[in-house]
Protein backbone atom coordinates (compact mmCIF):
# COMPACT_ATOMS: atom_id res chain seq x y z
CA UNK A 1 0.00 0.00 0.00
CA UNK A 2 1.22 3.52 -0.68
CA UNK A 3 2.58 5.65 2.15
CA UNK A 4 -0.45 7.97 1.86
CA UNK A 5 -2.77 5.08 2.71
CA UNK A 6 -1.03 4.47 6.05
CA UNK A 7 -0.81 8.19 6.80
CA UNK A 8 -4.57 8.53 6.28
CA UNK A 9 -5.24 5.45 8.42
CA UNK A 10 -3.05 6.57 11.34
CA UNK A 11 -4.41 10.11 11.19
CA UNK A 12 -7.96 8.79 11.50
CA UNK A 13 -7.37 6.30 14.32
CA UNK A 14 -4.60 8.06 16.29
CA UNK A 15 -5.01 11.80 15.79
CA UNK A 16 -8.77 12.03 15.22
CA UNK A 17 -9.66 8.97 17.37
CA UNK A 18 -12.11 7.93 14.64
CA UNK A 19 -12.76 4.57 12.95
CA UNK A 20 -11.04 3.84 9.64
CA UNK A 21 -12.74 1.79 6.91
CA UNK A 22 -11.02 0.76 3.72
CA UNK A 23 -10.88 -1.92 1.07
CA UNK A 24 -7.55 -3.59 0.35
CA UNK A 25 -6.37 -6.12 -2.17
CA UNK A 26 -5.03 -9.18 -0.37
CA UNK A 27 -3.38 -12.45 -1.36
CA UNK A 28 -4.14 -15.92 -0.02
CA UNK A 29 -1.45 -18.53 0.62
CA UNK A 30 -2.38 -20.15 -2.69
CA UNK A 31 -1.59 -16.79 -4.40
CA UNK A 32 -5.25 -16.05 -5.15
CA UNK A 33 -5.95 -12.29 -5.09
CA UNK A 34 -9.09 -11.06 -3.34
CA UNK A 35 -10.58 -7.86 -1.95
CA UNK A 36 -10.87 -7.47 1.80
CA UNK A 37 -12.72 -4.80 3.70
CA UNK A 38 -10.86 -3.49 6.73
CA UNK A 39 -12.41 -1.76 9.76
CA UNK A 40 -10.08 -0.37 12.45
CA UNK A 41 -11.46 1.41 15.50
CA UNK A 42 -9.58 3.00 18.38
CA UNK A 43 -10.63 2.08 21.90
CA UNK A 44 -10.42 5.26 23.92
CA UNK A 45 -9.36 5.74 27.55
CA UNK A 46 -10.90 8.24 30.00
CA UNK A 47 -9.36 11.38 28.43
CA UNK A 48 -10.60 10.15 25.00
CA UNK A 49 -7.17 9.14 23.76
CA UNK A 50 -6.62 5.89 21.83
CA UNK A 51 -5.61 3.16 24.27
CA UNK A 52 -5.53 0.33 21.71
CA UNK A 53 -7.14 -0.61 18.38
CA UNK A 54 -9.57 -3.28 17.21
CA UNK A 55 -9.49 -4.46 13.63
CA UNK A 56 -12.28 -6.36 11.90
CA UNK A 57 -12.14 -7.80 8.39
CA UNK A 58 -15.72 -8.53 7.28
CA UNK A 59 -16.31 -10.41 4.06
CA UNK A 60 -17.12 -8.17 1.10
CA UNK A 61 -20.52 -9.29 -0.23
CA UNK A 62 -19.86 -8.32 -3.88
CA UNK A 63 -16.11 -8.68 -4.53
CA UNK A 64 -16.72 -8.84 -8.28
CA UNK A 65 -17.34 -5.07 -8.26
CA UNK A 66 -13.83 -4.46 -6.91
CA UNK A 67 -12.30 -6.98 -9.33
CA UNK A 68 -14.10 -5.36 -12.25
CA UNK A 69 -12.95 -1.83 -11.41
CA UNK A 70 -9.42 -3.01 -10.59
CA UNK A 71 -9.05 -4.89 -13.87
CA UNK A 72 -10.47 -1.95 -15.82
CA UNK A 73 -8.09 0.48 -14.10
CA UNK A 74 -5.08 -1.80 -14.69
CA UNK A 75 -5.91 -1.91 -18.41
CA UNK A 76 -5.95 1.87 -18.35
CA UNK A 77 -2.61 2.35 -16.66
CA UNK A 78 1.00 1.60 -17.51
CA UNK A 79 1.14 -1.26 -15.02
CA UNK A 80 1.69 0.99 -12.02
CA UNK A 81 -0.67 -0.03 -9.23
CA UNK A 82 -3.00 2.78 -8.24
CA UNK A 83 -5.41 1.90 -5.42
CA UNK A 84 -8.98 2.40 -6.61
CA UNK A 85 -9.77 4.11 -3.32
CA UNK A 86 -7.65 7.17 -4.23
CA UNK A 87 -8.61 7.42 -7.90
CA UNK A 88 -11.17 10.15 -8.66
CA UNK A 89 -14.63 8.78 -9.46
CA UNK A 90 -14.61 10.56 -12.81
CA UNK A 91 -11.67 8.43 -13.98
CA UNK A 92 -13.30 5.22 -12.81
CA UNK A 93 -16.60 6.02 -14.51
CA UNK A 94 -14.85 7.05 -17.73
CA UNK A 95 -12.93 3.77 -17.90
CA UNK A 96 -16.00 1.70 -17.03
CA UNK A 97 -17.76 3.41 -19.95
CA UNK A 98 -14.83 3.03 -22.36
CA UNK A 99 -14.59 -0.69 -21.60
CA UNK A 100 -18.38 -1.03 -22.03
CA UNK A 101 -19.09 -2.00 -18.44
CA UNK A 102 -21.62 0.82 -18.02
CA UNK A 103 -23.62 2.88 -20.51
CA UNK A 104 -23.00 6.54 -21.28
CA UNK A 105 -26.29 7.36 -19.55
CA UNK A 106 -25.19 5.51 -16.39
CA UNK A 107 -21.83 7.31 -16.46
CA UNK A 108 -23.59 10.69 -16.70
CA UNK A 109 -26.06 9.87 -13.91
CA UNK A 110 -23.31 8.67 -11.55
CA UNK A 111 -21.14 11.67 -12.40
CA UNK A 112 -24.05 13.95 -11.52
CA UNK A 113 -24.61 12.13 -8.22
CA UNK A 114 -20.96 11.87 -7.12
CA UNK A 115 -19.19 14.63 -9.01
CA UNK A 116 -15.92 13.95 -10.84
CA UNK A 117 -13.36 14.49 -8.07
CA UNK A 118 -14.70 12.52 -5.11
CA UNK A 119 -12.64 9.51 -4.04
CA UNK A 120 -13.28 6.17 -5.71
CA UNK A 121 -13.68 4.72 -2.23
CA UNK A 122 -17.04 6.49 -1.95
CA UNK A 123 -18.31 4.79 -5.07
CA UNK A 124 -16.96 1.39 -4.01
CA UNK A 125 -18.49 1.69 -0.54
CA UNK A 126 -21.89 2.37 -2.10
CA UNK A 127 -21.54 -0.57 -4.50
CA UNK A 128 -20.72 -3.10 -1.79
CA UNK A 129 -23.43 -1.90 0.57
CA UNK A 130 -26.16 -2.85 -1.94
Amino acid sequence: MPKEYYEKMWKAIREEAMPFVSQVKNKRKNKEIYWQELHISPVLNAPDEPEFYIGIEPKIPNPEIFNLVESTMSQASDGTHIPVSIVPIGWILSWLYIYEVISKETEEILTEIYGRNASGATLMRDFISQ
